[in-house]
C-alpha cells in the first residue's frame, strides 16, 4: 500500500470512529439522560470563523513553521528548539485574537459568569489568603479553585499582583510551561533515545494539537510540566541527596493539584522494576506528606481535609458508578475517546504500533502511566471530561511509544508526521473556542 493510500485511510478510519460515536451519543440522548457534550467528545468546544487578521496570524504561525522544519530546527542546539516551538505555540493561540487569545482562559467569564481562577484570586486580601482559612473558604469558590488545592490561587493572586494584566499573566503561565516542559522533556527522552532523537521528540511534542490548544494560558499546563520534571529527574539508582530536586517538583505539583496521585504508583513501578527496591518513591511520599501537613500548620489550614471536600464537592450524590452510572459509563468513554482527538490519527497510529512492537526500558514508564491513568478513570477523576486538557501530563509518556512507533515505519512517514500534526492544529485553532 502506498503511503498516501496508508495516511488517507489513517484518517478516514479515525473520521469514521469519531462520526460513530458522536452519532451514538446523540442518538442515544434521546432514548436516556445521561452526562455527555454536545460536540462529543469535546467538553468543551465553541465554533468560530476566524476574521482576516486572525488568518493572517495564523498564517503567520504557518510560516514559521515551514522554516523551522526547512532548517531542521531539532538540529539547532536547545535554545533554538525550546524558542520556535514555544512561539509557534504562542502565535497559533493568538490566532484566536489579540489579547483574546491570552487573557480569555484567564479571565474570560462563561455565560456571564466570572469562574476562573483569576477571579477567586482578585477577591482574596493577599496572596497569603489562599491559604489563610482556605478550608472554609473552599465551598464558596468557583468549580476551578475549589477542586484545587490553594497553591492555585496563590500563584493567580501573586501574578496579579505583579503583571496587573490578564493578557500578561496568560503569557507568564505560558513561557513557564513551555519552556520548563521543553526542558525536561529533552532530558527525559534522552534516557531512552539519541540526543538528536530526543530533540526532535521535543519537537513533535510542540505540534501535538493537544499542546497547541491547551499548553498556552493554561494551569493544567504548568501541572504537566511538573510532573515531567518529576519523572525526569527521579533516578532511583542514584543517591538520596539526588532526589532533592524530585521532591521539590513533586511538592510544588502537589499545591497546584490533587491529581498529583498520578505520580507515586509511576514511580512506585519504575524503581521497582529497576532496582528491586521502592524506599526512594516511599521516602519522597512521606517527606512531601510531611512538607504538606507542616505547612497546613503554619499557614492555617489542612491539606488533607482540603482534598477530601474537593472529592465531596466534585462528588455531591457519592461515588458516580452507583449514583448514575450512565453518565459514569459515558464520561469514562469520553475522558479517553477526547485526548485521542487532540493527538490525532497519525499520532495514535504511531503510538499504537509503538505499544504493539516496541521494547525497552520505556514499556514501564509508559504503561504505569497508562494504568494509572484508567484507574484515576474508573475512581471517577474527571467527571467534567477535558481530558485533553487536565491530561496534559500523560502526553509525555505517549511520545515514547510514538517514537518507537516512528522508528518502525517508512522515513518518510516519519518526515510527514510533523506537517500532519501541525495542520490539525491550526485547523482547530480557527474553526472553535477550547476554554470555559
Amino acid at each position: 500500500m502506498s503511503l498516501t493510500r496508508s495516511l488517507l485511510r489513517q484518517a478516514l478510519l479515525f473520521g469514521a470512529v469519531w462520526a460513530a460515536g458522536f452519532g451514538a451519543v446523540h442518538a442515544l440522548k434521546r432514548l436516556a439522560s445521561f452526562n455527555a457534550p454536545f460536540f462529543w467528545p469535546m467538553s468543551i468546544f465553541h465554533p468560530r470563523v476566524p476574521g482576516l487578521g486572525q488568518c493572517l496570524v495564523l498564517a503567520g504561525a504557518l510560516a514559521l513553521f515551514l522554516w523551522a522544519q526547512r532548517v531542521g530546527i531539532w538540529r539547532r542546539g536547545r535554545t533554538a528548539l525550546l524558542l520556535t516551538g514555544s512561539a509557534l505555540v504562542l502565535l497559533s493561540n493568538l490566532g484566536q485574537g489579540w489579547p483574546t487569545g491570552l487573557s480569555r482562559p484567564v479571565a474570560g467569564e462563561y455565560a456571564g459568569a466570572r469562574i476562573q481562577y483569576y477571579h477567586d484570586a482578585i477577591a482574596l486580601p493577599d496572596a497569603l489568603g489562599a491559604f489563610r482559612g482556605f478550608n472554609a473558604l473552599q465551598p464558596t469558590l468557583n468549580d476551578h479553585s475549589r477542586s484545587h488545592p490553594p497553591g492555585a490561587l496563590f500563584l493567580f493572586r501573586v501574578l496579579a499582583d505583579w503583571l496587573r494584566a490578564p493578557a500578561l499573566i496568560g503569557l507568564a503561565l505560558s513561557l513557564a510551561a513551555l519552556l520548563l516542559c521543553g526542558v525536561h522533556l529533552e532530558r527525559f527522552l534522552q534516557r531512552f533515545v539519541t540526543p538528536e532523537r530526543a530533540r526532535w521528540g521535543v519537537w513533535l511534542f510542540f505540534l501535538l494539537p493537544a499542546v497547541q490548544i491547551y499548553f498556552a494560558v493554561s494551569l493544567d499546563a504548568l501541572i504537566a510540566a511538573l510532573f515531567l520534571a518529576v519523572l525526569a529527574s527521579f533516578h532511583p539508582q542514584r543517591s538520596w541527596t539526588a532526589l532533592a530536586p524530585t521532591l521539590l517538583f513533586l511538592f510544588l505539583a502537589a499545591n497546584l493539584t490533587f491529581a498529583v496521585l498520578f505520580l507515586p504508583p509511576v514511580l512506585l513501578w519504575t524503581e521497582w522494576r529497576q532496582t528491586r527496591r521502592a524506599w526512594r518513591t516511599l521516602g519522597l511520599c512521606a517527606a512531601v506528606g510531611l512538607l504538606l501537613t507542616a505547612m497546613g500548620l503554619l499557614l492555617g489550614y489542612d491539606y488533607w481535609q482540603a482534598f477530601f471536600t474537593a472529592s465531596r464537592l466534585e462528588n455531591p450524590e457519592g461515588f458516580w458508578l452507583l449514583a448514575d452510572p450512565l453518565s459514569y459509563l459515558a464520561t469514562r468513554i469520553e475522558d479517553v475517546a477526547e485526548p485521542l482527538l487532540f493527538l490525532g490519527p497519525f499520532a495514535v497510529a504511531a503510538i499504537g504500533i509503538g505499544l504493539r512492537r516496541g521494547t525497552g526500558p520505556w514499556r514501564d514508564w509508559t504503561l504505569a502511566g497508562l494504568v494509572t491513568f484508567a484507574l484515576l478513570l474508573l475512581s471517577g477523576a474527571f467527571r467534567t471530561g477535558e481530558t485533553a486538557r487536565a491530561g496534559l501530563f500523560l502526553l509525555p509518556l505517549l511520545l515514547l511509544p510514538m517514537l518507537d512507533g516512528l522508528s518502525r515505519t517508512e522515513p518518510t512517514r516519519e518526515r510527514l508526521l510533523p506537517l500532519l500534526l501541525f495542520a490539525q492544529a491550526l485547523g482547530m485553532q480557527a474553526l472553535g473556542r477550547y476554554y470555559w
